[in-house]
């Protein structure tokens, strides 16, 4: 590096601040196996254990004449990282924190080259790498292997069990066509679920911009192919995700596969690690996708709603007031009786029946009440009732929240808990407190009153939330 004042060439501490963070290493894994499959890599191998990341591929091969591509911070080259490889950064920046070495061998038809870095030595010697090592093809087989060395922090078996999870659902598109093997086992594709009432449709957000969508409900419910897939190419930037559903829930009840496709001019900006779009259209793909797939989502949404609502309805039943919660039986008492002293002996007279008499060591168990409160959502009572009202009676109260009320709907189908229970807990109180004292005389109800109060902050909430 010079002193020109113009010259901003990253000084070589830059690589402690890399190192400073922790690895990730499905991350680390995945840039490499996504350098494979962008120069049609058909074979990957994945190896790691407390010692070593190595990542082999059959791709082409590289020439040492680009060998910087490896090592080269924001070098990003059309022949390694074609269709999904962006910014020359993602392996490079997740070997850096992974390990103090980084060793790559690449076999050409023309040649085999072998070059290894220490960032280490790096920060002491500046950015620069010694000559390779150049000879004649190792192998009529050519491919590239990149390996990580001297870990810093050696993953242990639970992080090297989540590799494998992670790169099976990172890469599912891939293994339909690619054999890649993990620690020597080979990984099996997932396949599509099962799934019936199936929407398949394209959704355009411009021309030649847009994605292939196919979605249904589950057969089973729950499993790895749930909610919505998100996949570009090869990879698939999110799984298990809601992208495209909005505000419904119910999503593990179906599995939406959103298959990105553009056009050269309209290139799909991905996130920096590729785990997300970062791109302009994206807010118009999801208002597209939840549109095309409505009624699915619909479906899931109504079946979940019946199982929040006996949730819900039972922990805001649990988080009632002292004095409103049903009571609680007491437990016995248990009473010692003291025996008195034995009387002084009388002289044996003649034989009869001696009848035993055992203290009572337990007094009898007061009678255990019965609820007397409970607060449950019912279906159809908004036209009449608003969000809700409370119906007293001698043996069981109940203060009932309307399930088709547009607010108490939403905070049902929030998948923020414990937010959408302070909320129907208050408004639930507030029913209760003020029917309680206004049941006499020709009164408006008050649950009429409290939603066209709670409608009005229904558009609020969605834009926050």
């Amino acid at each position: 590096m010079t002193d020109d004042p113009n010259d901003i060439t990253p000084k070589a501490d830059y690589i402690k601040a890399l190192r400073a963070h922790e690895a990730n290493y499905p991350l680390l894994i995945g840039e490499a196996v996504d350098n494979a499959l962008d120069v049609g890599a058909t074979e990957i191998s994945v190896e790691i254990n407390t010692s070593h990341v190595v990542v082999s591929d059959g791709g082409p091969g590289v020439e040492s004449a680009r060998q910087k591509v490896f090592f080269q911070l924001g070098n990003h080259s059309p022949t390694i990282g074609g269709p999904i490889g962006r910014y020359g950064m993602g392996m490079k920046a997740q070997a850096i924190a992974a390990g103090s070495e980084l060793k790559v061998l690449s076999t050409t038809h023309s040649e085999t080259f072998a070059q290894h870095v220490n960032w280490n030595a790096v920060m002491k010697t500046g950015w620069r790498l010694s000559p390779p090592l150049i000879t004649a093809p190792l192998s009529p087989h050519t491919g590239t292997q990149v390996v990580v060395m001297k870990l810093d922090k050696p993953p242990s078996g639970g992080v090297i069990a989540r590799c494998r999870e992670e790169i099976i659902n990172m890469f599912f598109p891939a293994l339909e066509r690619c054999r890649i093997t993990f620690n020597g086992e080979t990984l099996a594709p997932l396949g599509l679920p099962e799934m019936s009432q199936v929407i398949e449709c394209d959704v355009e957000v411009r021309p030649g911009k847009g994605a292939h969508v196919r979605a249904g409900l589950l057969a089973e419910a729950g499993g790895r192919q749930s909610e919505v897939s998100l996949v570009y190419g090869h990879r698939a930037l999110r799984s298990q995700c809601d992208f495209g559903c909005g505000d419904y829930s119910g999503l593990t009840s179906m599995f939406a596969l959103v298959e990105l496709y553009e056009a050269d001019g309209e290139k799909w900006l991905l996130q920096p690690f590729k785990n997300g779009l970062k791109d302009r259209d994206s807010d118009k793909l999801e208002d597209a996708i939840e549109d095309a797939i409505r009624p699915i989502l619909e479906q899931c949404h109504a079946a979940s709603m019946d199982i929040a609502a006996d949730e819900m309805a039972e922990d805001l039943t649990a988080s009632l007031a002292p004095e409103l919660l049903p009571a609680r039986p007491r437990k016995k008492k248990l009473i010692t009786v003291k025996p008195p002293p034995p009387p002084p002996p009388k002289p044996p007279g003649p034989p009869g029946i001696v009848k035993d008499v055992l203290p009572d060591l337990e007094g009898p168990a007061r009678a255990t009440r019965a609820p007397h409160m409970i607060i449950e959502f019912v279906k159809g009572l908004h036209r009449t009732h608003g969000v809700g009202k409370f119906e007293p009676s001698r043996k069981l109260s109940r203060i009932q929240l309307a399930r088709d009320d547009p607010w108490v709907s939403y905070w049902l189908g929030r998948r923020d808990r414990e937010a959408a229970k302070s909320a129907l807990h208050m408004a639930a109180l507030a029913v209760y407190f003020y029917e309680k004292d206004c049941r006499q005389g020709d009164i408006e109800p008050f649950g009429f009153r409290l939603a066209r109060l709670l409608a009005r902050q229904i558009s609020a909430a969605r834009s926050v939330g």
